[in-house]
């Protein structure tokens, strides 16, 4: 008998934790926008939740797996739970009310802000250890080599004797000296020697530091409950498979093996992997591969994780605890590191009091009853750390030796009712941020993703600093944009900057209802609907094939290469000929002829490596200019894709483009429309010409498509008229890098700057027919063109119709009509609000006309430029600066002289 075929899936996610469920619900929201994508989530267990899944005993008891309360760096993951939960009336909020249980007394955390609880002799040995490593610090300009030297470093050897160590050897089960200090962020409070000794001195507590100063918890279903909503309200019954746990994975073949409840084996192929199972656990199961293998066994064993033991008791009577919430336990006798009054949290993590319960024990130690009686209960989570290398944990005492501990340090009395006992042993509990970590991530992750697997999540990544649930949902979330558009992984690949942002990330938004139900964009065809996802997350979207006909694209070709030719041969009619750019010479040359006719000038600041059509003869008079104003014509090798654009004259002037389907295309409309959602005005055609990139160019700087400090709504269309070399010279872009970009507040005339975490530059190279379209947050350029072919692509500039009437140059002013308005004495301006030519008749004009920029500059009659804060003198030369702060990188300037 043939076995079944196999089944194949484009993206297998493995773990419904809160990053697998991060990723399906994002494939789902897109989907549900016109981006269908083939994707199954897998999980070894009954149902969804991972490691934030919360388990019910068989008396009505609630506990989560671990201390997990909800609190949010991310706009995105508010509205995501909001979704699935419901509103407030679905959560509890509660202020943090913290301790440090210590020497039979409660000290406030963090503990290194309150040493003014502390006994004398121990205030003394912190605050002397806090001057002590005042001193160290400054002696020490090198890194610490671990979190020990960390702590002695910032908090001094005093807090790191009494609290720091003992306390994180109870939490990661493993050495200090063995922690790297690099995951810190907001994790550990540092200590201030300053307010130390003043809160000693004032006998006056610190508190409210930290990003869980306040969180929420939901009234029902605890921790688990937020992820079964998440799973049954954002992704797809059929798109979730349980009761499978894998065991294989083939990198070559893209195969996946897993193994059911029964024993049964199930193979399924991918093409990209997204896996949330421990990075450890899943490089041992990689199966051996013909190619160079890497050594994954070894990368394995240098990443170190401790065990965690959930511990919860359920007691008849009333919580004696009032508002606390999580208490700390650094010394010896208790087994737990961390108590979690877990009744607190919210009422539906305790049975009713009318429920009856027998008493399985008494604290202290007695027996119990068979007689069921009322409550009301109340409950402790107690979590306990264990490894194999430092601390081992004798299973059959962890539970007694519990209950015992909460004697001990005054968390039970020894005559409470114990009602119910629960335990549960997880074996990765807390991935350790050991000192190897870094190298061993550096290594792998990159490797697997380039066999098409995204190890990510708390285990997966092994990064405990973005391990919290909104962390772990990000990573999910991010990763699966990145699998359909390679967008940036910012949470997985910058943590701090995640973490010290101090307000809430804002960038994303989960609509999922909106584009289901409401948004303009879910009206849109299919094709369209995934355009608008794309330029959502990513800024740029390529579209294979584009939407043009082959007669479309022969019409935009002709038009394009066509006027190219026509320029040229009216260029060298009129004796312009194509000469190496020399910018010392070419600023000798005009600095002549200018200061000949009279003209004051300031020349351009430019790079090298440019070609120039340049007018041997440049001293035309006003009646020549005014018949003949391609005086000087220029092609650009790249300096930005503008200064190539032949929309001097634009497609716009052309007949065969003032109609669909060029000008005013449908599809491309709607989904401008979609692009600038809520604004009052429609979409049209702004412009529209060709991007050109000339055989020989070699540097280029970067193009915006807005004015600084504007975000217009603009999207650029560019389609390849014909078939191209490979190495022609194609678009660079780097998304949300300009105004309305995340990183729009950057430098605009360099590429990625890695001290910026920036987004990386792309590289797009099209096929015949192949549409690029992108918004004005994402900047551009072109790449070098080693190649003797003229590389053009037609571009089309739609935006709202607001956009047009106040940016009417746009449309109107090719070089010709720049000329020609500028020489007529009865003009006043151009109608644009920031270039503005005033006053005097024009006699001529000198240089080319682009678009102009904001830092509007003059000059006076000595030559030097200053700044115009209001008006204009009536005997100024007047030109527009693209950027007086490029260092010399660019800029351009029009010569205009006054009579």
């Amino acid at each position: 008998m043939e076995s079944p075929p196999m089944e194949s899936v484009s993206t297998l996610i493995v773990g419904s934790g809160p990053t697998g469920l991060g990723a399906a619900s994002r494939f789902h929201q897109h989907s549900l926008r016109g981006l269908p994508h083939d994707y199954l989530l897998v999980d070894s267990a009954a149902g969804p939740g991972g490691l934030a899944c919360t388990d019910r005993t068989g008396e009505g008891f609630l506990f989560d797996l671990g201390g997990h309360v909800i609190f949010s760096h991310f706009r995105y993951f508010d509205e995501l739970l909001s979704f699935a939960c419901g509103g407030e009336g679905s959560w509890n909020t509660h202020e943090r009310v913290s301790y440090v249980w210590m020497k039979g007394r409660f000290v406030p955390y963090p503990f290194q802000n309150n040493i003014s609880c502390l006994d004398p002799a121990d205030q003394i040995k912190c605050l002397t250890g806090l001057v002590e490593a005042t001193a160290l610090s400054a002696a020490s300009p090198a890194k610490p080599a671990n979190f020990d030297e960390w702590i002695d470093r910032v908090m001094g050897p005093g807090i790191n004797d009494i609290f720091m160590r003992p306390y994180n050897f109870k939490v990661w089960a493993y050495p200090t000296s063995e922690m790297q200090c690099g995951w810190l962020g907001e994790r550990v409070a540092t200590a201030d020697v300053g307010k130390a000794v003043a809160n000693v001195i004032n006998n006056t507590v610190q508190g409210g530091w930290g990003p869980n100063a306040v969180f929420r918890f939901p009234k029902e279903g605890g921790t688990g409950g937020i992820w079964k909503s998440v799973a049954g309200r954002c992704v797809p019954g059929e798109r979730q498979r349980y009761g499978l746990t894998m065991v294989g994975v083939d990198l070559e073949e893209k195969v996946a093996t897993f193994r059911d409840g029964g024993g049964g084996e199930k193979k399924i192929k991918y093409e990209q992997l997204l896996s949330t199972a421990p990075l450890d656990s899943l490089m041992n199961m990689i199966a051996p591969s013909p190619s160079p293998p890497a050594d994954w066994s070894s990368l394995a064993s240098s990443l170190h994780y401790s065990s965690s033991h959930i511990v919860g008791i359920g007691i008849r009577g009333v919580n004696p605890h009032d508002l606390k919430c999580w208490l700390y336990y650094p010394e010896d006798n208790c087994p737990f590191y961390r108590c979690t009054v877990f009744s607190h949290y919210a009422e539906a993590n305790c049975p009713p009091a009318d429920a009856l319960l027998p008493t399985l024990r008494t604290a202290g130690g007695g027996g119990g009853s068979d007689k069921a009686e009322p409550g009301p209960y109340w409950s402790l989570m107690l979590e306990v750390s264990e490894s194999k290398a430092h601390k081992p944990v004798d299973l059959d005492k962890v539970v007694q030796d519990c209950v015992a501990g909460c004697v001990n340090v005054s968390l039970m009395e020894p005559g409470a009712e114990i009602v119910s006992l629960y335990h549960r042993r997880l074996e990765h509990g807390y991935p350790t941020p050991h000192v190897d970590r870094d190298a061993t991530l550096a290594e792998a992750l990159p490797k697997l993703k380039e066999k098409g697997v995204w190890s990510r999540g708390r285990f997966g990544n092994y990064k405990y600093e973005v391990a919290n649930q909104d962390h772990s949902c990000m990573i999910g979330v991010e990763a699966a944009d990145n699998i359909l558009f390679g967008a940036r992984e910012f949470t997985l690949n910058y943590c701090s900057l995640v973490n010290e942002r101090g307000n809430k990330y804002m960038d994303m938004g989960y609509d999922i209802e909106g584009a289901a139900d409401v948004s303009a964009g879910s009206l849109l065809p299919p094709t369209q609907r995934a355009i608008t996802a794309a330029l959502d997350v990513a800024g740029v979207c390529v579209v294979r094939g584009g939407v043009h006909s082959q007669e479309e694209l022969q019409v935009l070709d002709e038009l394009m290469y066509g006027e190219l030719e026509r320029q040229k041969r009216a260029a060298a009619e009129r004796g312009l000929h194509r000469a190496p750019w020399n910018l010392g010479e070419w600023l000798a040359e005009w600095t002549r002829q200018a200061e000949e006719e009279g003209l004051l000038q300031q020349p351009s600041l430019m790079d090298n490596d440019r070609e120039l059509w340049a007018a041997p003869d440049l001293g035309r008079d006003a009646e020549q200019t005014r018949a003949d104003p391609m005086h000087v014509f220029q092609f650009s090798d790249g300096v930005s894709i503008s200064v190539g654009r032949m929309d001097m004259p634009g497609f716009l002037n052309f007949t065969a483009f003032q109609r669909p389907p060029f000008y005013n295309r449908t599809d491309l409309v709607d989904i401008c429309n979609v692009y600038n959602a809520g604004a009052a005005a429609p979409c049209e055609t702004i412009t529209a010409g060709a991007l050109w990139n000339f055989p020989g160019s070699t540097s280029a700087l970067w193009h915006r498509d807005s004015g600084e400090g504007e975000v217009t709504g603009t999207l650029t269309v560019a389609v390849a008229t014909r078939q191209l070399p490979p190495d022609v010279g194609w678009i660079k872009f780097q998304p949300l890098t300009h105004d309305g970009g995340e990183f729009g507040h950057l430098d605009k005339q360099t590429g990625a700057a890695p001290g910026y975490l920036e987004p990386a530059e792309v590289v797009l190279a099209l096929d015949k027919g192949d549409m690029i379209i992108f918004g004005d947050s994402t900047k551009h350029t072109v790449t070098p063109n080693p190649t003797n072919v003229e590389r053009g692509i037609a571009y089309m500039l739609y935006g709202l119709q607001s956009w047009d009437e106040t940016y009417d140059w746009h449309r109107q002013d090719t070089l010709v009509s720049a000329a020609e308005r500028a020489l007529d004495p009865n003009w006043k301006s151009v109608p644009h609000d920031r270039y503005q030519i005033e006053g005097a008749p024009r006699r001529t004009v000198r240089g080319e006309w682009l678009h102009p920029k904001p830092s509007t500059m003059v000059c006076d009659e000595t030559g030097e430029i200053f700044n115009v804060a209001d008006g204009w003198g009536e005997d100024e030369i007047r030109w527009e600066w693209e950027d007086d702060e490029n260092e010399g990188k660019g800029g351009w300037v029009a010569f205009v002289a006054s009579e």
